[in-house]
């Protein structure tokens, strides 16, 4: 695969950011997504790659759960409106971009490092990223019982579209 020149932007028509978090003690998984965001990539800027997430566009398909996340319990949106991630380094190596640098949301922060999976689709690329990320680090800490089991998986799918030139 080339190598990726210039400003790409994440489509957020063909985009999706979900996750995946194992509760009532492990027994099954509490699926979602966020429906608003922005990404870039672009290697000649620092921070190379940039994810915003608009943390009250939770969706879980249940309004009452989905309320509950938006409380001070969980994001705290009201105090904590993004969570974004920055990158301190992104390399790409052939299809795939190795990627660290710090994850912010709900108060809390913490260091994240993963690979992008890309692929050339026309003029642009299709990524695919996927990580854990322990809930705690980023400050959320309401956990009755030990319900909410390990990391979250965070997955970002999309297609990477070239910016327009000013």
């Amino acid at each position: 695969m080339d190598t990726l020149t210039g400003t790409w932007h994440l489509e957020p028509a063909t985009a999706t950011i979900e996750f995946r978090q194992k509760n009532f003690f492990g027994l099954m998984n509490v699926k979602g997504g966020f429906d608003r965001f922005s990404g870039t990539l672009d290697f000649s800027a620092t921070p190379a790659a940039i994810l915003t997430i608009e943390a009250a566009s939770i969706n879980t398909g249940s309004g009452q759960r989905d309320k509950h996340l938006r409380s001070k319990d969980f994001f705290d949106v009201d105090n904590h409106p993004e969570i974004r991630f920055e990158s301190h380094s992104a390399t790409q190596d052939d299809a795939f971009i190795h990627v660290f640098g710090q994850l912010k949301g709900a108060g809390g922060s913490t260091p994240l490092e993963f690979d992008a999976h890309l692929t050339t689709i026309g003029e642009g690329s299709s990524v695919e990223i996927e990580t854990s990320i322990a809930p705690r680090a980023l400050g959320i800490t309401w956990n009755p019982l030990g319900m909410m089991r390990g990391p979250s998986t965070l997955i970002v799918r999309g297609r990477l579209t070239r910016a327009q030139a000013t």
